[in-house]
Formats: structure tokens, sequence, C-alpha cells
């Protein structure tokens, strides 16, 4: 056990979330952790948040319901509101993990930290957890790679950097966190489970605009990268893959159509390498096109003879005599996977990559 001498402020901002606000609340009040002040700032409710929140009125200590201008507009309001030593904000259709707030604390306590952060879980509509994938920190110069459900911040770094941007409507989290980073902010991750982020399902219906919103973001910090030209690079390269996240969940068959244009007889099988977000993405792309996925490949070996969505997942060495194609499903990795395809001197397999996909959709 850990003291509690220091203040935790907990923000959750809300609007029209009756049906998911309760367990995010609860969330909170169960944390192992009790000094924290929980601060509510809802944008007017109308479909019964309210009364969900007056249920536990006793256990918050700020609770304001009024129109605003967007969620960053609330987040503000939130830490205008706060007292703690340290900030972290919870959206309503998210929960905290019971140990966070303590781990959080116990961080910042042990290494100095200004910010704070850790791993994610995220949740599909059906209930589902997938974890979120920790990337390098140098990455945040072109891509928002820290969680901003699980960061928690000294008061005295927004006071000190300012609050959210209000113009930006979906990656204002991003500008804050990446502008505390080029300002110098010391940051620590945790390597533990901090929050449950509930996927909505409909993230593909804005992803172009979120990812140009990002690419404005990474754009106005690009003179304080060390390496400003490959950041450029991702940077544009953020944006197409984007383009063929929407294309894949929204117009499937632009994708399924011009893999039939350049592997003949494709709608026989094909092998998927990957068995993250985008082996998922572009299974369902598949399955619209009516091309066979005859089996996921991984390199996980904690994975291999189990299935994802009915499909058997294998190691590589089940691809050194196969006779087809193999649509190499990974964003980070692409150039060691296909290193390791060609390391199996195959010449009856051919693969692509999603770059490679990408380049040649249209939406």
């Amino acid at each position: 056990m850990i003291s509690d001498n220091l203040k935790v402020s907990i923000i959750t901002v809300s609007y029209n979330s009756a049906d998911t606000i309760e367990q995010t609340i609860q969330s909170v009040l169960n944390q192992t952790y009790k000094n924290i002040e929980y601060i509510i700032i809802d944008g007017q409710s109308t479909d019964g948040t309210v009364n969900v929140v007056r249920k536990y009125e006793r256990f918050i200590d700020c609770f304001v319901s009024e129109s605003d201008n967007g969620i960053y507009d609330a987040m503000n309001k939130g830490i205008t509101h706060a007292t703690g030593d340290i900030i972290g904000i919870l959206n309503s259709d998210d929960w905290y993990e019971e140990e966070a707030v303590a781990m959080v604390v116990r961080c910042f306590r042990d290494r100095d930290a200004e910010l704070v952060y850790g791993k994610k879980w995220v949740v599909n509509k059906n209930g589902k957890r997938k974890c979120h994938n920790k990337q390098p920190l140098e990455h945040i110069w072109h891509t928002p790679v820290v969680p901003h459900s699980t960061v928690f911040v000294k008061r005295e770094i927004y006071i000190k950097y300012g609050v959210f941007d209000t113009k930006y409507k979906i990656a204002a989290d991003y500008e804050l966190i990446l502008r505390f980073y080029a300002e110098g902010v010391k940051f620590e991750y945790i390597d533990e489970m901090i929050s449950n982020f509930r996927s909505s399902g409909i993230s593909s219906v804005n992803c172009i605009q979120s990812a140009d919103e990002a690419k404005k973001v990474a754009l106005s910090y690009i003179d304080k990268c060390p390496d400003k030209e490959f950041a450029l690079n991702q940077i544009e390269r953020n944006c197409g893959m984007a383009k063929l996240r929407f294309a894949m969940e929204r117009k499937p068959n632009s994708v399924c159509d011009f893999l039939k244009k350049i592997f003949p007889n494709i709608e026989e099988g094909i092998v998927i390498f990957g068995t993250g977000i985008w082996g998922e993405r572009l299974y369902g792309a598949m399955s619209v096109g009516n091309i066979f996925v005859r089996m996921f490949v991984d390199n996980n070996s904690s994975k291999w003879n189990t299935e994802l969505n009915g499909v058997m997942i294998q190691g590589l060495e089940k691809l050194r005599d196969y006779k087809g194609y193999v649509i190499v499903a990974v964003k980070n990795c692409a150039l060691e996977i296909c290193e390791q395809l060609a390391e199996l001197r195959n010449n009856e397999m051919k693969w692509i990559t999603l770059d490679e996909i990408q380049e040649h959709i249209t939406i």
C-alpha cells in the first residue's frame, strides 16, 4: 500500500451517456487509492445521464450539467475545477482498472514523473477485449501513440503549458500530449493495464477526418522533431492508411477488386499474415468480396493452433511449401515480415503489403 497524501482529480465528461456512465463512475469509486476528487462535466444530456449521476452525487465532488462547445471544451471546464496534484480524464464510456490510480500515483512518486500513461484494453460492442500495444514514444512526432484514457498529468503542467486547444474537434488530445512532449515534459510509462476503452464500432466513419486533423497537429510541431524527414514520410503514410481503413470497412469491394486484378484466381484463397486489428479488418473485407481466407499466420507462437473468426492461426513455417498469395496485414513491421517471407525461398508464393494496396485504392 502507498500513502494517499497526493490528491488525484479525475474528470469525466459526458453527453447522453446513460447506458455507459454508471460503469465509468463505479470504476472511479472502486479505486483502491482513495484520495480522489471526482468531477463530472455533462453537456446538458437529455437521455437520463443526469439521473444516473444523481444516484452517486454524494460521492462526486463537482457535477456540472450545462451546454458546452464540444468534448474538449468540457474537459477544459473540468480542469478549471480540479484541485488535485494530479489530473486524469476518463470519458463516460470508458472505465479504469481497480488498481489504476494507485499504480499511477506510485509512478509519479517513485520516478518523479510529470505525465504518466500505461496500457489499455480496447473493448468492442460484444465485450471482447484486445490489448492496445505499446508503441515507441518517439513515434509521437507522427502518430498518436499515447492512449489518452490512460494519461495522468500533474496539474502544474496544465498551468504551465495550457489545456486542450478547442480548434481541434477530434485530435485535441493528441495536440495536447505532443505539445507537452515537445516542451520536454517528463513522460513515464507503466507496463500495466490502466483503462478500458469502449470502441463504438463507427470510428471508421470519421477516420479520414481524424487522420487529417492529426496530420495538422503533427506538422505544427514538425520543426521540433529530431528526425524531420522520417516523420514527414510517416505523417503522409498515416493518411494513406486511414484511407485504406475506410475502404476496408466502408467500400471493401474496392480492395477486393484491386487484389483480383493483380492476383489471378485469388478467389480460391489467400493467407493473411497478421492477427491484429488490420488482419481482422482485412478478413472482413475479404468476406464481403468472397475471397476465401485459408489461414492466418502470426509470429506470436502463443497464437498458433488457435482460431480467429473460425480460421486457424499458424506459424511462418506453414508457408514454406505454400502455393498462393499472402497479404501482410500489419502496419509497423511489414518490411521485417517481407524479409522473413523472402528467406523461405518459396517461388510459388506471392505477397503484398498494406502500403502497396493503399497506393492503388481510391475513395
